[in-house]
């Protein structure tokens, strides 16, 4: 090493070979930000799409509602037109028995909400409605919410 110390000639060396050393160093931060950008895209498009599925908007009686008396149906309103032939909607008592329901039906008319109809009323209680239906492009949507029948109307 010609009388030249050793860290001095390991940082001459080290100089010499920056520009090997900077290039990678370089290219994996373009790596990892290139990573994040897709991770973060799919996160972004994943969420697009669970957003653009069938959801429920509303329901009668609504979540939490505290009715005076029996309802006459459950209607359920979703964001797109649900699969009939594949929506199902249960009624539970407080004791998670199930209360009778007819079939759930729909108007043809766009934005027209599921309907079941009760066919007797339905005493003083918590109740839940739980639904499952499914969209045109398969994706299956389900959900449930509890109201209160005989409590203050709300």
């Amino acid at each position: 090493m010609d009388g030249v110390p050793l860290a001095a000639h390991l940082s001459r060396r080290m100089r010499e070979r920056s520009h090997l050393i900077y290039p990678v160093a370089t290219r994996a931060v373009l790596l990892v930000a290139a990573g994040a950008t897709v991770a973060a895209s799919v996160a972004a498009r994943t969420a697009d799409a669970a957003w653009f599925h069938l959801r429920l908007l509303r329901a009668e009686p609504a979540a939490d509602a505290r009715l005076g008396a029996s309802p006459p149906r459950v209607a359920l309103w979703f964001t797109e037109r649900p699969e009939l032939a594949v929506t199902r909607v249960r009624l539970l008592d407080a004791r998670g028995t199930p209360v009778a329901l007819a079939a759930p039906t729909r108007a043809d008319s766009a934005g027209a909400p599921v309907v079941a109809v009760l066919p007797r009323p339905i005493g003083v209680g918590t109740y839940t409605v739980v639904w499952r239906t499914m969209a045109r492009d398969g994706h299956v949507s389900d959900g449930r919410y509890a109201f209160l029948v005989g409590g203050a109307a709300r």
